[in-house]
This record gives C-alpha cells, sequence and structure tokens, in this order.
C-alpha cells in the first residue's frame, strides 16, 4: 500500500487518503461477497424445484401442512364446553 502523504505529524504518518481507500475496498469486498451468496442462495432453490428430490419434500410439506391444518380444525375452541 502505498502512502500518499508523507508527512510526519507527530511520530506518526498522516494517512489521509488511505485509510478512506481502504475503507471503500473493504466495503466493495462485503459487497461483493454478499451479491455471491445471494446468487447462491437463488441457484439452491431453483435446483431444488427443479429435482424430484425438491418436488418430493415440497409435496411432503404440503401433505403435512394440510394435517395439521385439519387436526386444527377439528379441535374444540376453548370458549366452548363439549
Amino acid at each position: 500500500m502505498v502512502r500518499r502523504e508523507q508527512e510526519v505529524q507527530g511520530g506518526r504518518w498522516k494517512q489521509g487518503g488511505v485509510e478512506k481507500e481502504q475503507e471503500q475496498k473493504k466495503k466493495k469486498r462485503k459487497r461483493r461477497a454478499r451479491k455471491r451468496t445471494r446468487k447462491r442462495e437463488r441457484s439452491k432453490t431453483r435446483r431444488a424445484r427443479r429435482s424430484s428430490r425438491g418436488r418430493r419434500r415440497r409435496k411432503m410439506r404440503r401433505r403435512k401442512k394440510s394435517r395439521k391444518r385439519r387436526k386444527r380444525q377439528e379441535l374444540v375452541p376453548k370458549g366452548t364446553d363439549k
């Protein structure tokens, strides 16, 4: 990393522009990483949709939810007595 302003100030290097550059680089890197993970997640769901295994899992989940719903309807509401 090349220091832009090399004036000594109180026995220390004055790093005005350099730190800012580093911050921007860091932000850029983070943004890129975030984009990459988002891309990966998206492709993962798409892959699951396309594959038969994903289809089976979705089917199972749907069946489970409908079962739960049916069971909940069968139960008598709290305010009423049997």
